[in-house]
């Protein structure tokens, strides 16, 4: 009978620790800068903080957002939450705050 308890007190045990999950990472969002408009001014750098994150080198000729991660534009993988951005060139300046959904890409015209 004692081994019949003990038996039955491991596989009890074994069950519930079997029904245990495990939390799953949070996945890192994606943003993409970009702008519809060459109007001459140059590049216009995009930072976050006190840091330059990308420089954004390319316009949509057609208007239509870019993909993440398409050449030109400037993409960034990011924690889930809320950011506040800097961005400028030579005629002007953009500020603001965007944010970053798990799993999700976020496309951000800079509108000039």
């Amino acid at each position: 009978m004692k081994k019949l308890f003990l038996l039955s007190t491991a596989l009890t045990g074994l069950l519930f620790l079997g029904s245990c999950t495990k939390d799953q990472p949070i996945e890192d969002g994606s943003i993409v800068f970009w702008t519809d408009q060459d109007t001459g001014c140059g590049p216009i750098s995009i930072s976050m903080g006190s840091s330059v994150v990308g420089t954004l080198s390319n316009f949509s000729t057609t208007g239509a957002a870019p993909d993440c991660g398409e050449i030109g534009y400037v993409t960034l993988d990011l924690a889930p939450g809320s950011y506040s951005y800097n961005a400028g060139d030579q005629c002007g300046t953009w500020s603001g705050m965007i944010t970053i959904q798990e799993g999700q890409c976020l496309t951000y015209l800079l509108d000039q």
